[in-house]
């Protein structure tokens, strides 16, 4: 199969107005869409759509909506997945990728962002014909209640294979006020390989959340960052928080 299991780590480092920078031990998925049922089958354990201790629901992604409701899929033969599955229960995943792939080449990926109002915004940026995938959007999202909302992200996005690794960048005005990045070493998912990650790091998904939180407390109270108030999306491809 296609679908992996990446164990890594992750990284954020702030370069601008202050400095602040940590790395965590971390693991995350590439799921080809496509196996998801033969998963469900075949890996003890793992679950779609269904729960087991590790799980994929659709519900978790786009709003429950399909991808082909946002961009034009046809064109492609493969589409991957990369994020972070459920560990017990649902887990808050800050970005999840859609690589659309056409004879294993990157025509079209996806960034979902979700921020911790609930909401997630879709960045579409276009392929141009191999890995390593550079590409630049302008940002149009309230993450970080420390970021206003100027500036572009700039990623570099590598082929999912035995080794991973994507990182992005926030440039403003020429600068680089922030780095992103996530990495790791793959193996197929099979049940053995499966269990020996989450049980090497049983509580990696869950404490996604109090890292963000304890992070967002750092930078306030200790760094004195200003904290710049939420906007109300307006972007067509913002999914807004449930009522």
């Amino acid at each position: 199969m296609n679908s992996r299991i990446y164990n890594g780590k992750v990284m954020h480092a702030r370069h601008s107005p202050v400095s602040h920078h940590w790395v965590f031990p971390f693991y995350f998925y590439a799921i080809d869409l496509a196996e998801l049922p033969e998963l469900d089958r075949t890996v003890k354990g793992f679950g779609y759509n269904h729960w087991r201790p590790v799980s994929l629901r659709d519900s978790d992604y786009l709003r429950g909506k399909g991808l082909s409701e946002f961009i034009d899929t046809s064109n492609y033969d493969q589409i991957m997945l990369i994020t972070v599955a459920r560990f017990m229960a649902k887990v808050f995943k800050p970005v999840s990728f859609y690589y659309c792939l056409k004879d294993g080449n990157p025509e079209c990926v996806v960034a979902e962002v979700n921020n911790t109002f609930g909401e997630r915004h879709l960045y579409v940026m276009e392929g141009h014909g191999g890995f390593p995938l550079r590409c630049r959007h302008d940002k149009r999202f309230h993450v970080s209640p420390f970021n206003n909302m100027q500036g572009h992200y700039e990623f570099t996005l590598s082929e999912p294979g035995e080794t991973m690794s994507i990182e992005i960048k926030l440039v403003r005005d020429g600068e680089t006020v922030l780095d992103a990045a996530l990495w790791g070493e793959g193996r197929e998912i099979t049940t053995r390989n499966l269990w020996a990650t989450v049980l090497r790091h049983p509580f990696t998904a869950a404490l996604t959340m109090p890292r963000i939180l304890w992070q967002a407390i750092l930078l306030h109270f200790k760094h004195k960052l200003p904290v710049f108030k939420h906007r109300v999306p307006a972007d067509p491809r913002t999914i807004k928080a449930k009522a």
